[in-house]
């Protein structure tokens, strides 16, 4: 039987955490005993209860010193390099050999999001048409869905906000830019989960994972390279809102010199993703929260609107000025 291990990977590992640990411990082991010592006559018997409790602090000092070790070796990147190695090891001997993100989903309930390929193209937003391939995977590996069959690709087109498709796909996919690819691993709440969409295949307690490609942003005022340059932000409370919710804002507008300029204040409710509010004002609340405040810069050329706008048409900047926004959220509501 081999016991000595056979990769240079491992051995690095191995000696790394010897190395790690005789640094931790030797400050911290308890000198021997000298065994001619002499026991006290009078020395107390222990008794059992006594052995559990200093088995068990012992067990507690050997967990915080080994928590410390591994503090240490993650402190050099190296280090951190071996310690998430070993945890991915632990989590597929645990699990399979599912995908990490899928597992990381499964276990926070959280969206994960991991870039294969970033893209160099202008960036996906809340009520774009963004045009999409993607093949679709259950926990378990096996795929259950995709724009792709025999050698062919179909791709869909999906208006970001509508709800035509998952949520968490939706959530997933903002922020990309075209020609980039994605993994996207989905909680069940934010996929089959959701009341409005069902899948004879895919039960509603299931994380599924995509593979998504954004292949084309279509034209129009959504189409833009461009974003808002936060300067500050405070948080509020609450969920993060996302395409298709409802706010009601308070938002104030100036050039950089704070000149005042008719109309440029005031408060309004919009469908985030509806278009009828200058488009970098929607950039902007996109995942704020209620009560939430953000002063930022706004690009000229987004205070275009996508729509119909609600704001007055009065609010006129020039060309070449930057605009500063103010921007308090009131309320939220998904509907």
């Amino acid at each position: 039987m081999t016991i000595l291990p056979k990769s240079k990977f491992t051995w690095i590992l191995v000696l790394f955490m010897i190395y790690a640990y005789y640094n931790e411990y030797a400050t911290h082991k308890t000198p021997p005993q000298n065994p001619n010592t002499a026991i006290a006559p009078n020395a107390a018997i222990i008794s059992k209860d006594d052995s559990d409790k200093a088995k068990a602090e012992q067990n507690k000092q050997e967990e915080t010193l080994s928590n410390k070790i591994i503090d240490k070796v993650r402190e050099n990147e190296t280090g951190r390099v071996l310690v998430e190695a070993l945890v991915k090891k632990s989590l597929e001997e645990k699990y399979g050999k599912d995908d990490i993100k899928v597992i990381a989903a499964r276990k926070t309930g959280a969206l994960t999001i991991i870039d294969a390929i970033k893209g160099q193209g202008n960036v996906l937003n809340c009520g774009a048409e963004a045009v999409i391939n993607y093949d679709a995977f259950m926990s378990s590996g096996i795929k259950f869905d995709s724009t792709k069959s025999t050698g062919e690709s179909h791709p869909i087109t999906v208006k970001i906000g509508s709800g035509q498709i998952l949520k968490g796909l939706e959530m997933g996919i903002i922020g990309m830019r075209e020609g980039g690819k994605r993994k996207i691993s989905i909680p069940a709440e934010l996929a089959f989960n959701m009341p409005e969409f069902k899948n004879t295949l895919v039960s509603k307690d299931e994380v599924v994972s995509y593979d998504v490609e954004l292949l084309e942003i279509k034209g129009g005022p959504y189409k833009t390279g461009l974003v808002p340059d936060t300067i500050s932000i405070t948080e509020g409370t609450g969920n993060k809102i996302f395409c298709g919710d409802k706010v009601k804002i308070k938002y104030s507008l100036s050039n950089t010199e704070a000149a005042p300029v008719p109309e440029a204040s005031g408060e309004v409710e919009f469908k985030l993703g509806s278009g009828t509010v200058p488009i970098g004002i929607e950039f902007a609340v996109l995942d704020m929260q209620k009560d939430g405040r953000k002063t930022l810069h706004i690009p000229h050329d987004l205070l275009i609107s996508a729509g119909e706008s609600i704001l007055p048409t009065q609010i006129k900047f020039d060309k070449d000025e930057i605009i500063r926004a103010e921007i308090q959220i009131l309320d939220v509501s998904d509907n």
